[in-house]
């Protein structure tokens, strides 16, 4: 943003006649420019940025003021619908020699495009991380407002579902592997579909100490010649069918 200096070097005159004739030019000239200049700002004012003075003292600096506010709104514009619009997310306000109010702007401009592309690499760093079953991945960015809310939001996310990823499989493994029956995966505040889900494991797991503590029980009967217990439990599928065998189990030992 270049400064164009004004001539301020004070005329001389030979007479009082051409100082006479130099006032009237310069009453007539900043009459003009007068209109100009307001016709020039009323436009910048209204978003027009076309608008240029044609003549005059200060053609150069009222139209350079013009084009680089022009710069500063297409710089603006370029970033916005980058980082917008195109997921552009490294999009830069480039706008040379700019200072004052319109070094602040670029630099606001900058520190919002570089905050919102951080941000959305963070998003997409845990959704990955949820996606390839990675559930340690947060959002580290210091944010506020609104974009801390959704902050919160996706790292809460992430958290519910490892402790869910924890949980189901710790009851998996002790009530199949290790033959710890009666286990309950245990999930805070859950909800929705991961409620069900929860539910769901939990009426498994039920289902399978009821299942192997009524073989266990009607087997070590029988191993002790106690032919009266039956698996009273009621069961479906594969384990009804092993049930009706223990049901046509003698009542009594041969005789």
């Amino acid at each position: 943003m270049a400064v164009i200096p004004i001539d301020t070097t004070p005329p001389t005159f030979e007479n009082a006649q051409q100082e006479l004739d130099y006032l009237r030019g310069a009453y007539q000239e900043y009459q003009g420019l007068k209109k100009d200049v307001a016709r020039v700002c009323g436009a910048v004012a209204r978003g027009d940025l076309t608008q240029k003075i044609e003549e005059g003292q200060l053609k150069d600096v009222v139209n350079t003021m013009v084009d680089n506010l022009g710069l500063l709104a297409d710089e603006v514009k370029k970033v916005s619908f980058e980082v917008g619009t195109e997921g552009k997310h490294h999009g830069k306000a480039q706008v040379p020699n700019a200072e004052g109010a319109w070094r602040e702007i670029t630099d606001a401009i900058n520190d919002f495009a570089s905050n919102h592309a951080l941000l959305i690499q963070d998003i997409q760093k845990v959704a990955k991380g949820v996606a390839q079953g990675d559930l340690t991945q947060r959002i580290e960015l210091d944010v506020q407002g609104g974009t801390l809310d959704l902050k919160n939001t996706v790292n809460d996310m992430a958290v519910r579902l490892q402790v869910l990823a924890l949980e189901v499989a710790r009851v998996s493994l002790e009530v199949g592997s290790q033959g710890k029956l009666g286990g309950q995966a245990r999930v805070p505040d859950v909800e929705g579909v991961w409620f069900e889900l929860v539910r769901n494991v939990n009426r498994m797991c039920l289902n399978i100490t009821d299942e192997i503590r009524s073989v266990a029980n009607v087997s070590t009967a029988l191993s002790r010649g106690d032919f009266t217990q039956k698996m009273g439990a009621s069961f479906d599928g594969e384990m009804n069918t092993l049930k009706g065998a223990f049901l046509f189990c003698p009542l009594k030992p041969p005789s």
